[in-house]
């Protein structure tokens, strides 16, 4: 189970994210809590978590999903925050991987 100081409110109403925060410093995650802003100018990480947990029921009991939150109501959403989200949106970052190329080509 999430820790109190890990979870974001989340409450979706006419595509605006109405925020607050349990128990951790209102300015952690790079928003300025409580706020109010549209879903789409939400951090990437943010917007990632909120669309896993709108594919879930939101009927009780509702069940938390690992790392990222849980849908408490239709709208509502607490959403898990471990301090060291990135965006992960930089395609231009090199793979970890060993390069799948050798002088004759693809392997």
């Amino acid at each position: 189970m999430v820790r109190d100081n890990t979870v974001l409110r989340v409450c979706v109403t006419d595509d605006v994210a109405h925020i607050t925060t349990f128990g951790i410093e209102t300015n952690l995650c790079g928003l300025t809590t409580p706020c109010a802003m549209p879903v789409v100018n939400l951090p990437n990480w943010m917007q990632r978590r909120l669309a896993v947990l709108m594919v879930m029921p939101c009927t009780p009991p509702t069940h938390y999903v690992e790392n990222i939150g849980r849908r408490i109501e239709e709208n509502v959403f607490w959403i898990h925050y471990t301090g060291d989200e990135t965006d992960g949106d930089d395609t231009r970052e090199e793979s970890k991987e060993p390069s799948r190329q050798t002088s004759e080509g693809v392997r």
